[in-house]
């Protein structure tokens, strides 16, 4: 286990790299998580027994009082018919994970870099020690 922190404290050397691993891998697994658990209620409500547009979805939900309301402006540009709206909610999350996976793709490229960079400063150590031997 001693190896292990060796080498973890090492990733500490940046910063930076480290903290945008962190950011892409956060990003990337709230993008899915986003997407999943907002579409399927939004999707259920557009093509269920009483089947609204997102437009008449969000009069509903403005009329409830809710504390979060859908401002006027968004609302006259969402569209009414059911067909229009899964189209928006279909490109929607097109959208979310053309950045989870961006995110995503990011997260692996930073993390092989730190540790690519780890490894080689150890075997460069290794070497240099080595070569200075009697």
């Amino acid at each position: 286990m001693k190896a292990y922190w060796t080498f973890a404290r090492q990733l500490l050397a940046t910063p930076w790299t480290l903290a945008g691993a962190v950011s892409c891998a956060v990003v990337s697994g709230l993008g899915i998580a986003a997407g999943l658990g907002a579409a399927l209620p939004v999707l259920d409500l557009m093509l269920g027994e009483d089947a609204k547009g997102l437009a008449g979805i969000a009069r509903d939900h403005n009329a409830k009082g809710a504390w979060l309301q859908v401002p006027e402006w968004l609302l006259a540009r969402l569209p009414e018919s059911t067909e229009a709206s899964l189209g928006v909610v279909l490109v929607g999350l097109a959208v979310l994970t053309v950045i989870g996976a961006a995110a995503n793709f990011l997260h692996q490229y930073l993390t092989l870099t730190m540790v690519t960079r780890i490894v080689a400063r150890a075997r460069q150590c290794a070497f240099d020690a080595a070569i200075r031997l009697p």
